[in-house]
């Protein structure tokens, strides 16, 4: 009997030890690649030329979301669970917002990403006064109105998260207790699990659509001399649009990966939360629960991977030529800063 318990208690260790390392390895790695990610992102989309193109402007605010999202978010996590330094344990007011933050964050990140898609399938549509819709105005519109919705509606965070007393000598900033804690489940579940990878998945199958009907779509020729324009046949795409219209598709299929594990954990949690688990289990569901909450953070890192398949598939100088230009820029920027 003993030497059974003693191996479960070596097991238990192991597990805490994998899982603490599993944060201060990975959360040190995400964190690192999601900054550069995001600024390198952030510097490519800002430049005068791409900003004219109202998908630009959906991926800037898509970064500037991600980028607060690994400070705020993954940061904060390394710090808990890797180094055991939790502030919203002893500050209320930091707790509350740092929840409101996550919650707010982790909406606004997938919805610019589906404004983004909205806005391909406008461009890529045959009718004109539809085409018409995607301009900077509407993005930055669509952008103000998508953040003001999602902090309203997560204004109930702050009321119902506080600090606890999870066991005798753990104090945590977590949700309040009881029907609350099953209500973000099902929100989480629903909202950013399925409802919201079901618009993107939509939304791309749309786009593609309307990219195969204008391929076979041509102009009617009079004379076989001349052509005239037809009022709904759709404009020949650019080189920009067509590269952002396969980053969209990029970032939607790395999304959609990378938040498959929220559901099926969700179910599985809901399915067990009234079963009793030995030491060893919570410690086995806790670990796995470490691997799902990894799963969901890579998408922070998904730009670099669409701007460099870009760059690959469409054998595109001009993003390499942005790329070159805008490191040299701010190369110099930090040099004369340097100097001064």
């Amino acid at each position: 009997m003993s030497s059974s318990s003693s191996s479960s208690s070596g097991s238990i260790a192991l597990l805490d030890f994998f899982q603490i390392n599993i944060h201060r390895i990975g959360d040190s790695i995400l964190v690192v690649l999601g900054t550069l990610s995001c600024l390198f992102s952030l510097i490519i989309f800002s430049r005068k030329d791409l900003r004219k193109n109202p998908c630009a402007i959906y991926f800037i605010a898509y970064n500037i979301a991600n980028l607060l999202y690994v400070y705020f978010v993954i940061f904060i996590t390394l710090l808990q669970w890797g180094y055991n330094i939790d502030p919203g344990a002893y500050n209320v007011a930091y707790c509350r917002f740092r929840f409101y933050l996550y919650y707010v964050l982790g909406a606004l990140s997938p919805f610019y990403l589906i404004l983004a898609s909205i806005d391909r399938i406008l461009i890529t549509s045959s009718s004109v006064s539809i085409r018409q819709w995607s301009t900077c105005r509407v993005a930055y519109i669509a952008i103000a109105i998508m953040t003001l919705f999602w902090m309203i509606v997560h204004i109930h965070t702050p009321i119902y998260i506080g600090i606890y007393q999870l066991s005798p000598y753990y104090i945590s900033c977590t949700y309040a207790p009881g029907i609350y804690t099953v209500f973000v489940n099902y929100y989480q579940l629903v909202v950013r699990g399925i409802f919201a990878t079901s618009l993107m998945l939509i939304f791309g199958l749309i786009t593609v659509k309307n990219i195969r009907t204008a391929h076979r779509i041509k102009p009617v020729k009079i004379l076989i001399v001349t052509s005239i324009p037809v009022a709904n046949r759709p404009q020949y795409l650019s080189q920009k649009d067509r590269q952002f219209i396969l980053m969209v598709f990029i970032d939607i299929i790395i999304y959609i990966l990378c938040s498959i594990a929220r559901p099926i954990y969700m179910i599985y949690s809901e399915a067990t939360q009234y079963q009793t688990m030995s030491a060893k289990g919570q410690a086995v569901e806790s670990f796995f629960d470490s691997l799902r909450i990894k799963l969901k953070y890579p998408h922070t890192l998904h730009e670099l991977v669409a701007i460099s398949n870009c760059v690959l598939f469409e054998a595109s100088s001009t993003f390499v030529i942005n790329i070159t230009e805008s490191t040299a820029t701010t190369i110099d920027a930090f040099i004369k800063i340097y100097m001064l």
